[in-house]
């Protein structure tokens, strides 16, 4: 049995955890307090930290963006009794949401504030605005009174009574009423505790972030070294007459190499190797993709969609794929859209839809093909015999209608 102790920075700090191995070992937790554990400081210090993250990181950018631009071309359609009454409805309400923004505009901002783990919507004289999440401040009171479960909604309507600050980007301060806003987050609030704020998936990304921060650093300095050469003089210890390397040699080297002659003559043997010579064995572009890779399963992103944005793929495959990717990721972040779309203008049924774009041709040859299957597998069953109710029902099945 052995004890192994971690002396820690805060001398008044007791360890906030022991263990016992299985070989009777004890642990204590003292150097927390000068390294920090494994799980303390992790995660983004605040929102413009965050934001600066995402600006500043290839590979999260590049899948944020990839939301964004595919979730903004969705379209939201009116429905009355389970059918469709009026296309691009949000159109016919308003021909913009406010005055620097198209409805596309808003709806890219909602999934890239979305992804970064709450996008904040505020209505106000019909006019709808997404607020940037660094610029809310909130009193600690607040946030306290939007921390807890409530049984009546009487508690909800008392605390979207008040008020709270807006900060814009040139520091001007609106006051603006909680009852205009409107919150979406990636994960519920209920994960968080706190109903103004969910939990964000990018903190769980905050290493991979770093890591590859560092591999683009590590290739930018790596390239310039790769226009650096060592010089040094083949000296033999042995050779008596063999002489190191003397700086004046070494000056009359270093001025002709910078001299632009085709042909450079020396009085003894040098050797020349470059610092860098073989920047792809160091792995840096593979660490990207790999971490391109590690953002986009995060985000529900499946292999073949990431394969898009990395590698390429046929017309066909990506169309299948693109498909599949918003009817099982995207759909359910756009249901969540419409629920609150439905409150703010008082409709019944609002529904947004993709099936404008051209990767539902990919499917709607499929729904052909399995139509043909099923009407040559119905015609048997009717001269098998099979009662003319029945044949007439599923013939309705089969074209929905």
């Amino acid at each position: 049995m052995g004890f192994n102790f971690n002396i820690g920075y805060n001398s008044n700090s007791l360890p906030n955890y022991v263990e016992r191995d299985s070989s009777g070992n004890w642990y204590y937790s003292i150097l927390d307090g000068l390294f920090g554990s494994k799980n303390r400081n992790k995660g983004f210090k605040s929102e413009q930290a965050k934001l600066d993250v995402i600006l500043s990181n290839p590979a999260i950018l590049k899948v944020l963006c990839f939301l964004s631009d595919t979730y903004s071309q969705v379209k939201i359609d009116k429905y009355q009794n389970d059918k469709l009454v009026e296309k691009d409805f949000l159109y016919s309400y308003k021909k913009s949401p406010n005055d620097w923004q198209t409805w596309t505009d808003l709806f890219w901002e909602h999934r890239f504030w979305l992804a970064g783990g709450n996008a904040y919507l505020y209505v106000d004289a019909n006019v709808w605005y997404y607020l940037r999440p660094m610029g809310l401040d909130f009193t600690p009171e607040q946030i306290k009174q939007f921390s807890q479960i409530s049984f009546s909604s009487k508690y909800k309507r008392d605390i979207q009574k008040g008020t709270f600050k807006y900060r814009n980007p040139n520091n001007s301060v609106d006051t603006l009423k909680f009852s205009n806003l409107y919150i979406f987050t990636d994960m519920s609030g209920g994960v968080s505790g706190n109903w103004l704020k969910g939990n964000s998936r990018l903190d769980a990304l905050y290493q991979v972030a770093i890591n590859s921060d560092l591999a683009l650093t590590s290739k930018g300095s790596n390239l310039k070294y790769t226009q650096k050469f060592l010089v040094s003089g083949q000296h033999d210890p042995k050779d008596t007459t063999s002489r190191p390397m003397g700086d004046t040699e070494k000056d009359s080297i270093e001025n002709s190499l910078e001299n632009g002659r085709k042909v450079n003559a020396t009085k003894s043997k040098v050797d020349m190797q470059q610092m860098v010579s073989n920047i792809k064995q160091l792995g840096l572009d593979e660490a990207f993709e790999s971490d391109l890779i590690k953002v986009a399963n995060m985000y529900g992103i499946p292999k073949d969609v990431i394969d898009i944005l990395s590698k390429g793929s046929t017309y066909e495959n990506q169309e299948k794929a693109l498909g599949k990717f918003i009817n099982y990721n995207e759909m359910p972040k756009v249901q969540q859209m419409t629920d609150t779309y439905e409150v703010i203008l008082e409709e019944q049924d609002l529904r947004g839809s993709f099936k404008h774009l051209p990767f539902n041709s990919v499917f709607e040859v499929d729904k052909i093909n399995n139509r043909k299957i099923e009407l040559e597998s119905l015609k048997i069953a009717q001269e098998l015999g099979v009662d003319a109710s029945i044949i007439k029902t599923k013939l309705k099945q089969i074209y929905e209608y």
